[in-house]
């Protein structure tokens, strides 16, 4: 059945390259366990750790080493041939693209470990939720489980013995790892092994009702970080709400309201695109355009009733009116109310400016210059519009992008369903901007973009690595094409991209990362360094670049941050 896949086929260039860029998580995961340690934090001195210590940080090399491993070639398998999970098909996977094993195994992870740097020096209280300890348990229960049953999958694929004992393996490495971390899961062994597992269970089933449900549009990798990302917050969210069940009538609820505004969001959404996609199948985007009016109005309601029910739940959490604070806190402050005018009048200009491109450019055989400046003209956008906002109004921000989530998914599931009569529309609209990496019925272009600037956000940190998706997509990401049109002349082997685009990204990077106020970031050496790791990111890899190299950024420069530089995450 692998041999369907059409990635499978790879070149030596090519699997050398892909090969390259793997280690990339690994290393960077590597250097940071090796001078941070485990969150908490151990101290480096590996005598004044303990043997429990010591057989952490070696539990964690493991977990780090295991998926490259993997790539790399193991057993005899060949280490070229993708991964197909059990339950799904090749021809589930995004076409052309490497399956993105290490990514999907250890970027999470990569990102879980920043955090818990950039918390360090935060001052504050104690997390709401999981807390940084809790989510590193279950990132590391994921992690290791997701790579061992994708050896599985290679070793079926490849017809090598030894199946049941690598399943046994990844059982047991889930279970010790929850009973090693079952402190920061506030519970006993058991009930730290238990959480573990159905963490890890949940991981695997979201990963391939992902691939199945939206056949062609990601990869493995993709597909398994977002859903360990699901399986976090929903865990995150879990954990708030058995709080504030405990809590006594007349105690403060969680405070920390626009996290929670996304995390109710995302189990809205997710649950609303469930039952749309149950009680209304799909129509194949603008040919569907012709249904029934009672689908309109279903589709109308179940979003509203989903929007309130999300509202319900953050108020019996927190305490608070949503409704009421969002009027006090980002209503009540004049800084806010100037960032929604700058907003609207970006808009404005941008829709302007769009209208006024020459259609006519299409017709005379630059459809795909016109195709590669519109998509642009969006990172620049970004840039205008997030950049100034997260300096003046950073908690506006937040909830604008959970916001502007919300009208993604919604407009997408209009459009997939074929609901209503602007489903054709929409269609019409996000087809102008597709490109290879949209194979599948779900385009997935301007989820990636919206989720490169916000991610960073959400995740918080050091000013510089809020920033990084910005600055990344928008500035370097933007500058690399325009010197690629007008100066590229030596391409990267096995790639349509160029040297020299890759050095305006580095360059363009490192100006921009250089420019953010106080609260920055690294040094200008470890800043130059970074920049040019992210320029071959960039340029070399066949996973979605808008994803991994913003979280890439994100971690590497949360990690790289001063400690007087951290804020809390």
């Amino acid at each position: 059945a692998a041999a369907s896949s059409p990635s499978l086929a790879e070149s030596p260039v090519r699997s050398t390259t892909n090969g390259a860029m793997a280690c990339i998580p690994a290393c960077l995961l590597a250097a940071g366990l090796w001078h941070f340690g485990l969150p908490p934090h151990q101290p480096a001195d590996w005598r004044a750790l303990g043997m429990a210590g010591l057989l952490q940080r070696a539990a964690a090399a493991v977990v780090a080493a295991a998926p490259l491993w993997l790539r790399l070639g193991f057993g005899g398998v060949r280490s070229d041939a993708p991964v197909v999970l059990r339950g799904t098909r090749p021809s589930m996977y995004r076409p052309a693209a490497d399956d993105g094993l290490v990514w999907g195994a250890l970027l999470v992870l990569l990102v879980l470990l920043s955090r818990s740097i950039a918390g360090r020096g935060s001052g504050g209280g104690p997390a709401a939720g999981l807390g940084h300890q809790g989510a590193w348990v279950l990132g590391m229960g994921m992690s290791w489980t997701f790579s061992l049953l994708a050896l599985d999958a290679r070793m079926r694929q490849g017809g090598v013995r030894g199946r049941t004992g690598v399943l046994a393996l990844a059982l047991a490495g889930a279970v010790y790892v929850g009973i090693a971390g079952s402190p920061a899961l506030g519970g006993g062994p058991t009930v730290g092994a238990l959480a573990v597992l159905a963490a890890a269970s949940a991981q695997h089933t979201a990963t391939v009702v992902i691939l199945r449900s939206m056949p062609r549009s990601f990869t493995l990798g993709e597909a398994a970080v977002a859903a360990q990302g699901a399986v976090l917050g929903a865990a995150d969210l879990a954990v708030r709400v058995v709080a504030r069940v405990r809590a006594g009538p007349g105690d403060a609820g969680d405070a920390h309201m626009p996290g929670l505004l996304l995390e109710v969001a995302v189990l809205a959404l997710v649950l609303l695109v469930c039952v749309l996609a149950w009680i209304h199948p799909a129509r194949g985007g603008a040919r569907g355009a012709g249904v029934r009016a009672i689908g309109t109005v279903r589709f109308c309601f179940l979003t509203g009733a989903f929007a309130c029910g999300a509202l319900c739940l953050a108020a019996f959490i927190s305490g608070v009116n949503p409704l009421a604070w969002a009027c006090g806190a980002l209503l009540g402050r004049p800084a806010h109310w100037a960032v929604l005018a700058y907003w609207a009048v970006l808009l404005a200009g941008g829709a302007a400016l769009y209208t006024a491109v020459p259609v006519d450019l299409a017709a005379a055989g630059h459809a795909k210059l016109v195709l590669h400046i519109k998509r642009k003209a969006y990172h620049v956008l970004a840039v205008l519009l997030f950049a100034p906002a997260h300096i003046a109004a950073p908690v506006l921000l937040h909830v604008g992008f959970t916001a502007a989530l919300a009208a993604f998914v919604v407009a997408e599931a209009a459009r997939t369903l074929g609901v209503g009569p602007w489903a054709a529309a929409i269609d019409r609209f996000l087809r102008r901007f597709t490109d290879a990496r949209d194979a599948g019925q779900v385009v997935t272009s301007h989820f990636y973009l919206l989720l490169g600037c916000a991610l960073p956000v959400w995740l918080g940190g050091a000013r510089a690595a809020c920033l990084a998706g910005v600055l990344a997509l928008g500035v370097a990401d933007t500058a690399a094409s325009l010197v690629g049109l007008r100066l590229g002349r030596h391409r990267w082997p096995g790639s349509p991209k160029t040297i020299e685009g890759t050095a305006g990204f580095v360059l363009g990077l490192f100006a921009a990362a250089s420019l953010v106020p106080a609260g920055g970031g690294p040094g200008p050496a470890a800043r130059l360094a970074l920049c040019a790791m992210l320029g071959l990111l960039e340029a070399l890899t066949e996973q979605n670049d808008n994803l991994v190299v913003a979280l890439t950024a994100h971690a590497a420069m949360n990690a790289l941050a001063q400690p007087g530089q951290r804020a809390g995450a």
